[in-house]
């Protein structure tokens, strides 16, 4: 299966074909608000709460984007300023450096595991500075297709104390 370009060589679930006809049906074929509709925002607040146990999360807490770019874009741009470094683990989408250089940024890049495709947790946690602001991990990974199964909760909690420290 080819997971480069997000096309996938399967039609959709037979519901997502229903709620498409139902919203034609309803004329529901205007723009919806640029944060997403409430509803949407209503859904995954409710399961941010019960199945991730966040608290206290509302709709007005979440905002949908087109897709995961637009959304790196998004918290790039209120994340860097010149000087900043990005940590990309490589492979990677094509266009995630830039989206770091063209916020002000420098990606700085971490091989994944050339055996296993795994993350390098400690190759990781080496690259981080007190210039380092993200870490972009795509997983499963684009265009690879693995899923990195290291990326766990200790392994994001070392990285991410790791990283605490360096900027505080």
């Amino acid at each position: 299966m080819n997971l480069s370009v997000g096309e996938p060589h399967f039609q959709p679930p037979p519901a997502v074909i229903k709620s498409l006809h139902t919203a034609i049906d309803e004329m529901k074929l205007d723009y919806t608000s640029v944060r997403g509709t409430v509803e949407f925002r209503e859904t995954i607040a409710e399961y941010m709460t019960k199945s991730l146990g966040h608290r206290d999360v509302t709709a007005d807490h979440v905002l949908t984007t087109t897709g995961a770019k637009f959304a790196i874009w998004l918290a790039l741009s209120a994340l860097l300023e010149p000087g900043s470094e990005v940590i990309v683990i490589k492979p990677y989408w094509t266009s995630y450096p830039e989206i770091v250089k063209i916020n002000g940024g420098t990606p700085v890049f971490v091989d994944s595991d050339k055996d296993t495709g795994e993350l390098p947790v400690e190759n990781i946690i080496n690259a981080v500075t007190s210039r380092t602001k993200a870490i972009i991990v795509c997983n499963p990974n684009n265009p690879s297709g693995v899923v990195y199964v290291v990326w766990c909760s200790s392994a994001k909690r070392k990285i991410i104390s790791t990283l605490t420290h360096m900027n505080e």
